[in-house]
């Protein structure tokens, strides 16, 4: 009788054993996921959780992201059904990371945006966030973390902790950049110059004329591009938590070049002026000679036949004569001159306007002294 007693209990221990067995909790890869971590009043109760998260280890001691997720969960009741392209997208992200060469966080983060647009559950965004954060796109890896810690509720205690981390650092640091661009639909490309010259690229669609930037602190170039317009770059250090606003327009490559301010016309007043003058010269010029000629008619008149009175002063009279003839000379000749120097110059300044006929201009001058005078003479032709 006691034999089959132990016989039953040898069997009863293999049977809890093999049913403790396959309630064992899965491998590491599947990210186990307990409700509550362990406490030092584990003893007394072990399902009184903790009162808050402990506090973060220092930065020299600090552990690394929280472990990606590698498998989609299933989906809860009443809600839509995964389907092959979100699977596909996953597996393709998770591959990406896995990659033996080094984890490849661009690929990956396309893969899991994709698979996140084909079946939005809120599991995958703690990938994605792992991947932007990676890949500096600080502000997208924030908003994904943040709505994995408040959808999903069955994260793993020590996960929740460490992304809880991540997000603080990242918003502790965060550079908010608001751009503000004409034409609506523009390409935002971000790259951030590091300390050692490494180059990070990143990649915006902008939609709508505005958009907000999360980037990471450090020296940025910032290049806007759009079909059809001319790329513009704008570079700046962003510090930490800074906040930037910025107002850009891209100038189109089919625009009309600007027009050039019409050059002033030339003044035409200081020829006419000289022109002006010589006019007047002549003009006296020709008073004094019309005098000369009266004294020479009075000398004629006088002394007929070269015969004078004995009271009439012949010299006196030739001497004025000859003075007036003397300064008709100079004025018709300086006179004749200074006209044409003014009428050329006219003639140059007319040229010179942008309206001016296509004819050119002629002017001829001319000057002659003979044996009764100088005159000076002006053909113009057009």
């Amino acid at each position: 009788m006691a034999q089959k007693h132990l016989t039953v209990a040898f069997l009863t221990l293999l049977v809890a054993g093999s049913a403790s067995a396959q309630q064992a909790p899965p491998p590491a890869t599947t990210r186990p996921t307990p409700a509550s971590p362990p406490s030092a009043s584990a003893a007394t109760s072990s399902a009184a959780p903790p009162a808050a998260p402990p506090a973060a280890p220092p930065a020299s001691v600090r552990p690394g992201p929280a472990p990606p997720a590698t498998a989609l969960p299933a989906p809860l009741p009443g809600t839509q059904a995964i389907n092959e392209e979100a699977r596909r997208q996953f597996r393709a992200g998770v591959a990406f990371l896995g990659d033996p060469e080094g984890a490849k966080y661009e690929q990956a983060y396309a893969a899991f945006k994709a698979a996140y647009a084909a079946w939005p559950s809120p599991k995958i965004l703690g990938n994605l966030g792992l991947c932007a954060m990676k890949l500096e796109r600080d502000g997208e890896a924030i908003e994904a973390y943040t709505a994995y810690l408040h959808e999903v509720k069955d994260i793993d205690y020590e996960e929740r902790v460490q992304i809880t981390r991540d997000v603080n650092l990242l918003r502790a640091s965060l550079a908010l950049v608001a751009i503000g661009v004409a034409p609506e639909r523009v390409t935002v490309v971000d790259v951030r110059i590091a300390n050692n010259g490494d180059r990070v690229v990143n990649t915006y669609p902008l939609t709508g004329g505005q958009g907000q930037l999360g980037l990471r602190p450090g020296r940025h170039e910032i290049h806007l591009r759009a079909p059809g317009f001319q790329e513009q770059i704008w570079e700046r250090d962003f510090l930490p938590g800074a906040r930037v606003e910025r107002r850009m327009s891209l100038v189109s490559l089919t625009a009309p070049a600007p027009e050039r301010p019409e050059p002033p016309r030339p003044s035409m007043a200081p020829p006419i002026v000289m022109a002006g003058v010589g006019a007047a010269l002549l003009a006296i010029g020709t008073t004094t000679g019309i005098i000369a000629l009266q004294k020479t008619r009075d000398i004629q008149q006088a002394c007929p036949g070269n015969v004078c009175p004995a009271r009439y002063d012949l010299a006196d009279a030739r001497s004025s004569a000859r003075s007036y003839v003397h300064a008709t000379d100079a004025l018709l000749l300086s006179g004749g001159l200074i006209t044409v120097a003014g009428l050329t110059w006219l003639g140059v300044r007319l040229s010179d306007r942008p309206d001016a006929p296509a004819a050119s201009l002629r002017m001829l001058p001319a000057v002659a002294c003979h044996s009764t005078g100088c005159g000076a003479s002006l053909r113009v032709s057009f």
